[in-house]
């Protein structure tokens, strides 16, 4: 289940050490965040956006890149509210599960 794995990774370690390196300068309604939310972010549209070619060219297809950036900023930003990986993995498995269930319906 990659999103355990994603979540643990980007959420749980990452964010969890760039949230002690920068302070909480951001705030959106309730929930204060420092810039380990951005950078945790935009690694996370990096890793599914980036590809690389069977020439080893890097190459980047922006809209992977935009939409996961911003579900990991969303699940970044319901971790540092919650305190829990709990929320965020539930709610990444649903959006993983959720087109292949969509295509099985129609």
């Amino acid at each position: 289940m990659p999103s355990i794995i994603e979540e643990i990774v980007y959420r749980g370690i990452l964010l969890t050490l760039l949230s002690t390196v920068f302070i909480d300068n951001f705030k959106i309604g309730k929930t204060s965040f420092g810039m380990g939310v951005i950078i945790t972010s935009i690694l996370f549209g990096l890793w599914h956006g980036l590809n690389i070619t069977n020439d080893l060219e890097l190459i980047i297809s922006w809209i992977p890149f935009i939409y996961t950036g911003l579900i990991g900023f969303v699940l970044a930003l319901i971790k540092e509210r919650t305190g829990s990986l709990l929320f965020p993995i539930i709610i990444h498995e649903i959006i993983n599960i959720l087109p292949q269930t969509m295509g099985y319906i129609f």
